[in-house]
């Protein structure tokens, strides 16, 4: 902790998870109430995720990777619903990269994004996941596919800082929705394929 007479400044926040329930994850809140200039208090309220998992090293752990098609990323939006991951497979972590590959994926336009699902839901890329999407997180674009495989597409997967999560939770774009794995992953196309990108942590 570090703040100036005033109290303002940066403070750590430190959970003992012993004494907590025994689930993997939990979400809560932290009410901070503050004045500006002697004004009427104010108060804001703060997301907080706490999870068991821990991440080893420089990797997120056991990471999704998945494609949305444009025509759910709209209908997500029309509705304000979760929206449904067209198809995902597992990332293979080697050197601190991992690796993907989508076979017979058919023509159209998809979003590429990767998550992990560390409370075993089924939902990903919502609060307290690491997450990504390409080109960026929160700047994502469609990817064409038409009829040639597409490769060497990267991007960054990361778990948000505590800011970045709670400022989050008030966007309203695509990005923030949670996304809903498929249980059974089968496209069950033809050609073309998207195959062999990296997802780098």
């Amino acid at each position: 902790m570090s703040v100036n007479p005033d109290g303002l400044g940066q403070y750590t926040v430190q959970l003992d998870t012993l004494a907590l329930p025994v689930q993997p994850t939990l979400t809560t809140e932290i009410v901070v109430r503050y004045q500006i200039d002697g004004g009427a208090e104010q108060q804001q309220r703060l997301d907080v995720f706490v999870s068991r998992v821990e991440q080893e090293g420089e990797t997120v752990g056991a990471l999704y990777v998945y494609l949305l098609r444009e025509a759910d990323v709209v209908d997500a939006e029309e509705s304000g619903g979760t929206i449904e991951i067209y198809t995902s497979v597992n990332g293979s972590l080697e050197d601190g990269e991992y690796s993907f590959e989508f076979v017979n994926v058919p023509p159209g336009r998809y979003y590429l994004e990767a998550s992990t699902d560390n409370d075993g839901d089924y939902f990903v890329f919502d609060q307290g996941e690491a997450r990504g999407a390409y080109p960026l997180l929160f700047e994502n674009s469609f990817i064409d596919v038409v009829d040639a495989n597409i490769t060497d597409l990267s991007f960054d997967v990361r778990y948000q800082n505590f800011a970045e999560s709670s400022a989050s939770a008030t966007d309203t774009t695509p990005n923030i929705a949670p996304r809903v794995l498929p249980r059974h992953a089968s496209t069950g196309a033809s050609e073309p394929a998207i195959e062999r990108k990296l997802v780098r942590p």
